[in-house]
């Protein structure tokens, strides 16, 4: 006889005592089971624990096979043609179904912030004005440069990518702002006591060694004016130990972004072998940044000429294990 897989021992003795019948009168179930533990197969939905079949994958049988087309009991197919297919085309369905799982895990975008709310939050913690100084150090393709121009900030932009830069001015004429975007290094800024603010957002501190890293928070201190405030935004060094990943794959327009990862726990450097996939070349990108405490970073930033320093988590609340970016302001 052909068993379910699983029946429930309330169903079975229910069974039982709504009929007299022997177990070789049962009619047997050739359903989505393979044979297996029981010696009888009892319909789905049978009256049993909860008032129905226990089994998980529980669905309307397809036909009952009578008593006399004995099957053998670990057939994996069943005894028809037309199961064999019906069994390999639900394998395949579940084969794809698992693939498309898999691919949307690994190819998922990572969640990103809205510029707008980015925005908000620099000009909330830095506590800004219309018509105030703003430099952004690091400043990439002007995302929070432009914005911030936008409200009324004289804005100057300092990067060392010239790409950037020519895409960060073409956006700010398309904006209708003007930002001084500057070619430059942030270990070696050309201003002293010039601005009000200094933001540094993104992760775009920490690329440097030890020493060079000190002397960029030394040159932001020196080219802010007294009572300046400087933000930066990076990783949240417990949050990413706790959660670290080998690799992460971002696709985007047909483009692969690929990262793989390695902690150095005595350097505390993410060391990044970066491999950009765009328009069918191939480009390898390594690099490493330097991964902080909110303790070691205060420290610092201390010792460069800031008098106070305060922490917060991504959105400006309070930093906690859970906080994936960790946003610190200091006051010269």
């Amino acid at each position: 006889m052909v068993a379910s897989r699983r029946v429930g021992t309330c169903a079975l003795r229910t069974w039982k005592k709504k009929s007299n019948a022997s177990s070789a009168t049962i009619p047997r179930i050739v359903s989505h089971h393979t044979a297996a533990d029981t010696s009888i197969g009892l319909p789905h939905g049978w009256p049993g624990r909860r008032g129905g079949c226990d089994c998980s994958r529980a669905r309307t049988p397809r036909r009952v096979v009578p008593d006399t087309a004995a099957i053998p009991p670990w057939d994996p197919y069943g005894s028809a043609a037309g199961d064999r297919g019906e069994r390999r085309d639900r394998a395949r369905v579940r084969r794809r179904r698992s693939l498309r799982r898999r691919l949307s895990l690994l190819l998922r975008r990572p969640p990103r912030r809205p510029r707008r709310r980015q925005t908000d939050l620099v000009w909330r913690l830095l506590d800004l004005r219309p018509g105030m100084e703003v430099l952004d150090l690091a400043c990439g393709h002007g995302r929070i440069a432009n914005r911030l121009a936008a409200r009324g900030c004289r804005v100057t932009g300092l990067d060392s990518s010239q790409p950037f830069l020519d895409r960060a001015r073409t956006t700010a004429g398309e904006l209708g702002v003007t930002v001084d975007y500057v070619h430059g290094d942030m270990r070696r800024l050309p201003w002293t006591g010039r601005f009000d603010r200094v933001v540094s957002w993104f992760t775009a501190f920490g690329y440097f060694d030890d020493a060079d890293d000190r002397r960029v928070l030394a040159q932001a201190a020196a080219a802010l004016k007294p009572g300046g405030r400087l933000a930066l935004d990076l990783n949240n060094y417990a949050a990413v130990v706790r959660t670290y990943q080998a690799s992460t794959v971002v696709e985007r327009d047909g483009d692969l972004l690929i990262d793989r990862y390695r902690l150095d726990l005595l350097t505390s450097r993410n060391v990044v072998k970066r491999t950009v996939v765009r328009d069918g070349r191939v480009r390898h990108v390594p690099y490493s940044v330097r991964m902080f405490t909110f303790p070691e970073l205060r420290d610092r930033l201390l010792d460069a000429g800031f008098a106070a320093v305060r922490g917060f988590g991504a959105d400006g609340g309070p930093l906690t294990m859970d906080s994936r970016r960790m946003i610190v302001v200091a006051e010269r």
